[in-house]
């Protein structure tokens, strides 16, 4: 949190915070003062307070830090913060002016009605041992500066220009703000006609503002694809490998930072783009663009859940019309489980693992389709609707169907694994409560949230390219080729022939109205288009011109006549209003 120098500082939607009063939104500014909307509602809190009262007894909190998140969406964040203990406590101590001691942490928790006092200690425990960034001071609790890139947090001095390199991770919101602001700077001179040069020496932050160099150099769209290179650097905290384009970064993207909003994917695709006539042609169209998405992003994380939808689901499948030349079995599985009321549901889609010897691939994905359903339909009706239960419930579904994926293989390979390949499968698992969504996933199969921007892909692929992006593994020690080996399946086993379930990536989200949900399969990405973003456009046109029935038969015949050189299958969600 950090003092109000200036009324005109403060936008809507912004948070307060007030020593005695506690936290406010900002409902609305005007010429008076500010407009607040508490968070604990009270007969004697002030509705309107001047810009005087604003500069003396409140603090703003940091645009989505701790503080903002646990105001604005409650629920969803405070499921974060109790399933993940270490980033949750990290985001808080990013947030406190001084280090504070254990009680205050709990103090803090429990009034914001995140973490009760009976559960603390747990909590706690955890955190401490997740969180390899803290450091006692006596009683007192901080974080450790770190030179690892995704951990640079350290406060910036403003008063002092910022090189573009040197600026902190872009997480959330902040990474709309900061490439609307960008783009828009870049437009004003393109519509002059005016070529910028746009490049990380010519950008510095000055103030807490964004200050260009222009060089007058290069071309309009050369600016416009270095600013999407320059964005993936701030999301990614590291320069891209010289051997690795841009657009290769975006299917592992969300696993290196998890915190991307839905719609800033569609719009990082575009300006990263490898077709050159494919990029935009100037930054005026791209500023517009990242202004909107600002704009549907703050909407996402203010609009309160409604559970008033009915999901309405559409499938296809098919071997491929290549690959029947060699094989009639399809690898691919899926399933919609949907309640009586049609408000919640459950949707799942598999992908078998084509080399094994110990079982098949489609053993594999039909076997973890039906474990994954029949937990799902053991649970009691209001265990399932039960968003804060969602992601347990997930968890104990994909442990379960890897135990059974295992125990097969076990079986096929008459209880000796030494030398064979046991079977596997991908999974992307979407459990729905009315307008928000539950995602786990793990391998390649992908799911896509169809926004206002665009298609915005929610899962990243779990390869061993994704681990030389988190710096977990050495492309040149493995070389290009291991690149695509999955490290994340079913079907996995410990050191001591143990079935072992594999973290799935996990990520809760909320749908605007007129978005949908696409899980798939790679047969539909690799086939259904020449080019990735050729691919995008027909996903996008597939989806907003169909019904989820026929979109998904859409993409599924897109991947026949693209060559359907692998199982295919796609599976659409979309919401609508109920009555």
């Amino acid at each position: 949190m950090r003092a109000i120098s200036e009324a005109s500082d403060i936008c809507s939607g912004d948070v307060l915070y007030h020593p005695a009063l506690g936290f406010a939104r900002v409902k609305d500014t005007d010429d008076v003062g500010l407009i607040l909307d508490w968070d604990v509602p009270g007969g004697k809190l002030p509705r309107r307070i001047s810009e005087d009262a604003a500069k003396k007894g409140y603090r703003v909190c940091r645009r989505q830090g701790f503080f903002a998140r646990s105001v604005v969406d409650r629920q969803l964040f405070g499921e974060m913060v109790r399933d993940n203990p270490g980033r949750g406590l990290e985001l808080l101590l990013e947030d406190l002016d001084d280090p504070p001691e254990r009680d205050d942490v709990a103090e803090w928790l429990h009034k914001l009605k995140i973490v009760e006092n009976s559960s603390f200690t747990g909590w706690w425990g955890q955190a401490v041992a997740d969180q390899k960034r803290l450091r006692f001071k006596g009683r007192r609790v901080t974080l450790e500066p770190t030179t690892q890139p995704l951990d640079d947090t350290a406060p910036i001095d403003q008063s002092l220009p910022v090189p573009w390199s040197r600026l902190p991770i872009l997480r959330g919101l902040d990474l709309l703000e900061t490439g609307a602001e960008l783009l828009a700077k870049v437009a004003l001179h393109h519509a002059a006609g005016r070529h910028v040069g746009l490049g990380p020496d010519t950008v510095t932050l000055v103030e807490g503002r964004l200050e260009l160099r222009v060089e007058e150099r290069g071309a309009p769209a050369t600016d416009v694809h270095n600013a999407g290179r320059m964005l993936l650097t701030r999301l990614t905290g590291r320069d891209l490998p010289r051997q690795v384009p841009p657009h290769r970064v975006l299917p592992f993207l969300l696993g290196v930072n998890p915190e991307i909003p839905p719609a800033a994917m569609p719009l990082l695709e575009k300006l990263v783009s490898p077709l050159f006539e494919h990029r935009p042609q100037s930054a005026v169209g791209p500023a517009t663009d990242w202004a909107a998405a600002l704009v549907l992003e703050r909407l996402r994380a203010n609009a309160r859940p409604w559970d008033g939808h009915l999901h309405e689901v559409g499938a296809d499948t098919h071997v491929g019309w290549y690959k029947m030349r060699d094989t009639q079995v399809n690898q691919d599985a899926f399933a919609i489980e949907l309640d009586d009321e049609g408000q919640s549901s459950l949707a799942v889609v598999c992908d078998g693992i084509s080399t094994s010897d110990a079982g098949t691939g489609d053993q594999a994905s039909r076997l973890a389709v039906d474990v994954l359903v029949d937990v799902w339909d053991r649970r009691p009706k209001e265990l399932r609707k039960d968003i804060s239960r969602s992601r347990q419930l997930l968890d104990e579904a994909l442990r379960e169907a890897n135990r059974a994926v295992c125990e097969a293989a076990l079986d096929a390979a008459d209880g000796n694994l030494d030398n064979r390949i046991p079977m596997g499968t991908t999974a992307v698992v979407a459990a729905l409560h009315g307008d928000v969504v539950d995602l786990a996933n793990l391998g390649d199969s992908r799911a896509y949230l169809m926004t206002r921007s665009g298609p915005a892909l929610l899962t990243a692929d779990q390869n061993v390219e994704l681990e030389w992006m988190q710096g977990r593994r050495s492309r040149e020690q493995d070389g290009e080729m291991l690149g695509q080996a999955l490290v994340g399946y079913l079907g996995h086993f410990d050191q001591d022939d143990t079935p072992a379930l594999l973290a799935p990536a996990h990520r809760r989200l909320r749908i605007l109205p007129g978005e949908s949900l696409v899980l798939m399969t790679d047969g539909i990405m690799d086939y259904a288009a020449h080019s990735h973003i050729e691919f995008l456009a027909l996903l996008d046109r597939a989806v907003r011109e169909n019904r989820p029935q026929q979109a998904a038969q859409e993409l599924v015949r897109a991947a026949n006549d693209g060559g359907g050189g692998d199982n295919a299958t796609a599976l659409v969600i979309r919401l609508t209003p109920s009555g």
